[in-house]
C-alpha cells in the first residue's frame, strides 16, 4: 500500500470518529498484525454478534454482513498449466467498519466501511511469490459488496456468485502484467464450520463468528504472469466468515489449514495460538468425507507438531515450515510442505499464505493431496 492510500483510510477513519480501530492494526514495525483488529477490549455497541440461532440462507449468506465489525471472503487454489506447471493463487477481500452507525453525511463519498484485497500468485517452479494489495471506499462502484447476486470487488479485481454455474463464482484480478481470471464450480455441499456455522474462537460472547467453506471447488481459467498466459485448471478453496470482535485477550495468532485429499476428502483445522506458543482450547476444525457429510473435531481430536522453520529474509520473523497432523479416530496421518518456502505478506499487512502438498495415509491406505496454510501472528 503506498503513502497515498495510506492517508486515503486514515482520512476515512478520521472522518467518522474511527481511528482507534486502525491503530489497533500497527503493532510491528516491520509490518502490521491484523490480529490487532480481531483482538480488542474497545466497545462494540451497536454491532451485531454471533449466536447460535443463526439460520443459514443461500444464495443469499453469500453477500456481505454488513451489520457485523469484519467480513472476508477467501478464495485460496492449486492450480497447473496444460503441460503440468504447478502454480497458487489466492484472492481475498476484506471489509472492516468504521462505525456501526450509517454515516449521516449527504456526501456521495461517506462510508461506513473500508475494504481491502489480496491478490497473489505463487510461481512454484519459477520460486517467485508475486503479491498486491488493493484498498477501496465502498461508493460510486468503485468498490462494494452485494447479496443480490453476490458480488464483492474494487475496481476490476472482484468475486462474483453465479447460481446459474453449479453454485460457481468468477474470480477476477489484475496487477499490471500479472492476471487471473476463473471460473469455480463447486461438486459439493457447503460446509458449515464449528457448530452448524457458529464457530467460537474464545470463552467470551464476542469470541465467536460465522464461518462456512465451499471446500472443493473446480476451477478453469487463464493466469498470465509476468505477461505470460498460462491456461489454468485445479482446486480451489473458498472460506466466508464475518464476526465482530471474534479473538480473545490471550490470542496472538492462528495457524489455518485447508487441505483437499485425494481420496475425495477435506481437512479444516485452525489452531489459536497464545504468545508462549500453545494452543487455546478453541482451536477446532472440521473433515468432511468424499459424499459432503462433515464431522467437527475439537482440539483434542488431533495432534499437529512442527517439522521444520523458514526464516524471512525481509521480515527476520521465523515462520513454521512443515507438519505432521494426526486425526486418531479417522485414523489419518498427514504430512505437510510448502509447495514454495517464501509465501509471506509482509508490507504492511505480515502474515505467512502459501500452497502446501501432502502425503500420508488413511486407515492404512496411501494417500496425498493439496492446499492451503495461513499464518498470522508471527
Amino acid at each position: 500500500m503506498n503513502r497515498r492510500q495510506w492517508l486515503w483510510l486514515l482520512g476515512a477513519c478520521v472522518s467518522v470518529g474511527a481511528l482507534p480501530c486502525w491503530r489497533r492494526f500497527f503493532s510491528s514495525r516491520s509490518g502490521i498484525n491484523p490480529m490487532g483488529f480481531l483482538r480488542t477490549t474497545d466497545p462494540t455497541d451497536g454491532y451485531a454478534h454471533a449466536g447460535t440461532d443463526q439460520r443459514f440462507e443461500f444464495p443469499k449468506d453469500h453477500g456481505p454482513h454488513n451489520h457485523f465489525q469484519h467480513e472476508w471472503w477467501y478464495f485460496t487454489g492449486n492450480l497447473r498449466d496444460q503441460v503440468g506447471r504447478p502454480f497458487g493463487f489466492q484472492l481475498t477481500f476484506f471489509r472492516f467498519a468504521l462505525s456501526p452507525e450509517k454515516i449521516n453525511s449527504s456526501s456521495a463519498w461517506a462510508t461506513q466501511d473500508a475494504m481491502l484485497g489480496h491478490f497473489a500468485v505463487s510461481d512454484i517452479e519459477g520460486g517467485h511469490f508475486h503479491a498486491y494489495q488493493r484498498t477501496g471506499r465502498p461508493v460510486l462502484g468503485i468498490a462494494g459488496m452485494s447479496a443480490d447476486p453476490a458480488r464483492v470487488w474494487i475496481r476490476d479485481w472482484q468475486a462474483r456468485f453465479q447460481p446459474q454455474r453449479t453454485a460457481g463464482w468468477q474470480l477476477e484480478a489484475c496487477h499490471h502484467n500479472t492476471q487471473l481470471h476463473l471460473d469455480a464450480v463447486s461438486h459439493k455441499a457447503i460446509v458449515l464450520q464449528g457448530q452448524n456455522g457458529f464457530s467460537r474462537k474464545g470463552p467470551g460472547n464476542d469470541n465467536a463468528s460465522y464461518y462456512y467453506s465451499m471446500p472443493r471447488l473446480q476451477v478453469a481459467g487463464n493466469l498470465v504472469l509476468e505477461g505470460k498466459p498460462f491456461p489454468v485448471s485445479g482446486q480451489a478453496w473458498m472460506d466466508h466468515e464475518w464476526g465482530t470482535t471474534t479473538l480473545s485477550a490471550d490470542t496472538v495468532g492462528w495457524d489455518w489449514f485447508g487441505l483437499q485429499l485425494s481420496d475425495g476428502c477435506e481437512l479444516t483445522i485452525y489452531l489459536l495460538r497464545r504468545e508462549d506458543g500453545s494452543y487455546t482450547p478453541f482451536s477446532a476444525g472440521t473433515w468432511t468425507n468424499s459424499e459432503g457429510i462433515s464431522i467437527p473435531l475439537c482440539a483434542t481430536d488431533f495432534m499437529l507438531s512442527v517439522t521444520g522453520h523458514w526464516r524471512s529474509s525481509s521480515t527476520h520473523v521465523r515462520y513454521p515450515a512443515g507438519w505432521t497432523l494426526t486425526v486418531t479416530s479417522l485414523g489419518v496421518s498427514l504430512s505437510i510442505l510448502p509447495r514454495l518456502a517464501g509465501q509471506e505478506w509482509h508490507s504492511p499487512i505480515r502474515y505467512w499464505e502459501g500452497a502446501v502438498a501432502i502425503t500420508g495415509t488413511r486407515a492404512g491406505n496411501q494417500l496425498d493431496g493439496i492446499g492451503y496454510v495461513e499464518l498470522t501472528g508471527y
